[in-house]
């Protein structure tokens, strides 16, 4: 039997799709890369098939030479593969609550060492292809962390876009997340179906003030059999429709900058 067509598997963004009136750009985020591995390899096949950029939001803590080699050689085979910055270590530093390791309840001058320090080493491995994006873990962060990303280089901040953080620097948000992380399955293509359509509805709703391209957010360790699929369907639906295209991060970072610079008195 022949697998159904992707516009089937995820109905809801076909049909959005089909009716926009304007091109919608997408995205593709994949998160906590730290080393080369056969997920790694898979996750590179999978774009490279669907012609899809990659983001991979690396933890400096974990980043080896074998990743910064394997993004090398992603590139040049002509695969785009950008880094951008996931925290330190992806630890926890708030007092109670939720998961933050981005949180106003550290040192301030520790935490930003960190961040700098984590900079610094994905800079050494990872050079020009480093883009100056934090995607903070949990895709949380408190204000103050978050205030002083500007003083640390950073141009851009990457989370939720349904539960975005709260900073004055622009955001490259992702939509979709495929994972159901109680179970550590796939979210299910009906999930990912109304994630994606509602994506795409603020994208095309936001003419006025952009909130930036439709952001896929992966996690290539953890993918079971189900969730490889359902990736693939997603990335080879997006790259096959007349209505829609892949971005790179570091266009999405000098588009989100563009309007950013736009809204600041002169």
């Amino acid at each position: 039997m022949s697998p159904a067509p992707v516009s089937s598997t995820f109905p809801r963004l076909s049909a959005a799709l089909d009716a926009a009136a304007r091109p919608v750009a997408f995205w593709w985020r994949d998160d906590d890369a730290g080393s080369a591995t056969p997920a790694l390899e898979r996750l590179f096949q999978v774009a490279g098939e669907a012609a899809a950029p990659l983001a991979l939001a690396v933890i400096p803590a974990r980043a080896e030479a074998s990743l910064a080699d394997a993004v090398a050689a992603a590139n040049a085979a002509g695969l785009p593969v950008a880094v951008a910055q996931h925290g330190y270590d992806h630890g926890n530093t708030a007092a109670a609550g939720r998961n933050v390791e981005l949180s106003d309840d550290a040192d301030a001058a520790w935490l930003d060492g960190r961040m700098a320090e984590g900079w610094a080493h994905l800079s050494a491995l990872f050079g020009p292809h480093l883009v100056a994006v934090m995607v903070p873990p949990w895709n949380r962060a408190d204000r103050g962390a978050l205030a002083r990303l500007d003083g640390l280089s950073f141009r851009a901040v990457s989370g939720l876009a349904t539960s975005p953080v709260d900073t004055e620097l622009p955001r490259i948000d992702v939509d979709i997340d495929v994972m159901n992380w109680d179970t550590h399955t796939s979210r299910g293509l009906a999930a990912i179906d109304a994630q994606a359509a509602d994506g795409v509805a603020r994208h095309l709703s936001a003419a006025a003030d952009p909130v930036g391209p439709v952001g896929l957010m992966t996690h290539h360790l953890v993918h079971d059999a189900e969730v490889w699929e359902h990736v693939a369907a997603f990335v080879h639906l997006v790259s096959g429709h007349p209505k829609a295209c892949w971005v790179s991060l570091d266009d999405a970072l000098a588009a989100a900058i563009e309007p950013a610079q736009e809204r600041v008195p002169a």
